[in-house]
């Protein structure tokens, strides 16, 4: 990936014929079809994907010869001449996660067309989130870490989960200020791709865990769920009809946005007032439990130093605390109830940073949740708390990125 200006590189010519398959509908939902019940058969992929067997014997073997798929022997028990089965090639191509944190860390994971890791690393970059520099620095660091361990053409694109507000149909970015105000758009997409000649795709903290989720959790439940964020924020990132769900304008849900009547009159950091975020996030509960009338306004590092000592009182027993808690369980249940009433989900995950005070909260979570579920809803709405498992977020860029290059959204 050298950054000298030369006329398009080798390797990008390479990655623009594996990418001529993708502007085909039709390969785009052979190679979906093969991810989701590989291992397949040509006469099956047939029935899935409603295509005529001619265009299905066209569409395999242009992504065999591009090495994207593969044929297998069919070992599965049955008479008459055994199929020829098709499954996604683990090593006909690279893709790339960033995780940006906001106190500037930056995680950069590669992985296989499957999503198994190849290597992970972690950097510290010197530009903060709002300076012009950091985009040169981010490209710099991902430059580096793929020539670092030879990737040279095998990376086909790049999955990045910046911590803000994104539009990720036209690759914008949207820096939200301290002060609620929104400054002009960044448009970190066409400002990566070109310094890294690579396509490269955009999504939310939230919507990155979701597809986590679905690529990793039970495939069953993936098709039609809400997957809610808790941590110093709260988000949502929601599937309906095996597809991510974004508004008019490209934005994701700001759920944690949601006025709940427990939150009435908190101040919020988006500048408005009774977010659900200001009593039932980690710095909801952390501004609660110091008693602060107005906001606080401590760097994230600290947050998450603050609200640790506070679950650790709260667990030794202190009922100020654990009565936040179950007042944050509370509004929380309000917010998702009223989520389910909306839109009806076939499933609901709450994933939290924080066990402990996920099991904290949790009493008051379930109490609340089944008294503001409209009763026709309440054996078909159900919910699993979790707690965020390590490096899931950069597995979730990973996602993003195989997402969008089979074809889903």
């Amino acid at each position: 990936m050298s950054n000298d200006s030369v006329p398009r590189s080798s390797a990008v010519r390479i990655l623009e014929q594996r990418l001529v398959s993708f502007t085909s509908l039709s390969a785009l939902r052979v190679l979906q079809a093969v991810r989701q019940s590989e291992p397949v058969s040509r006469v099956e992929l047939v029935k899935i994907t409603g295509l005529s067997p001619a265009m299905i014997t066209m569409v395999t073997g242009s992504l065999i010869e591009r090495g994207l798929i593969s044929e297998a022997g069919d070992t599965r028990q049955s008479r008459g001449r055994p199929r020829i089965r098709l499954t996604t090639n683990p090593d006909g191509g690279l893709v790339c996660g960033v995780l940006i944190h906001p106190e500037g860390m930056v995680d950069i994971e590669v992985a296989n067309l499957v999503g198994q890791a190849v290597f992970t690393s972690t950097h510290t970059l010197g530009a903060h989130l709002f300076d012009p520099a950091f985009v040169d620095e981010l490209a710099t660091a991902i430059r580096q870490v793929c020539d670092d361990h030879a990737v040279d053409d095998r990376l086909l694109a790049i999955g990045v989960c910046p911590p803000t507000t994104i539009d990720g149909e036209r690759g914008l970015v949207h820096w939200m200020a301290a002060d609620g105000t929104l400054p002009k758009p960044t448009p970190l997409k066409a400002m990566l791709e070109s310094r890294l000649d690579l396509p490269v795709f955009l999504d939310t903290r939230e919507n990155v865990i979701a597809r986590r989720e679905r690529w990793h959790g039970d495939p069953d439940a993936g098709d039609d769920m809400a997957v809610i964020t808790i941590g110093p924020g709260i988000g949502l990132g929601q599937y309906q009809g095996k597809a991510l769900r974004f508004g008019a304008h490209g934005f994701n849900s700001e759920f944690g946005h949601m006025k709940v009547p427990l939150a009435a009159g908190n101040p919020c950091p988006c500048g408005g007032t009774g977010c659900l975020i200001t009593v039932s996030s980690h710095y909801g509960i952390l501004r609660m439990a110091k008693g602060a009338q107005g906001m606080l306004d401590p760097t994230l590092p600290q947050i998450r130093k603050e609200f640790e000592q506070v679950v650790d009182q709260a667990c030794d027993g202190d009922s100020r605390l654990r009565e936040l808690f179950n007042l944050a369980g509370r509004a929380l249940g309000t917010a998702v109830a009223n989520h389910v009433n909306l839109l009806d989900p076939a499933n609901i995950v709450i994933v939290s940073e924080d066990e402990r005070a996920l099991e904290l909260m949790r009493p008051g979570f379930v109490a609340q949740y089944a008294a503001d579920l409209l009763p026709v809803f309440r054996d078909r709405a159900p919910v699993t708390l979790k707690a965020d498992e390590p490096g899931s977020r950069v597995e979730g860029a990973i996602a993003l990125v195989l997402d969008r290059l089979f074809g889903t959204t």
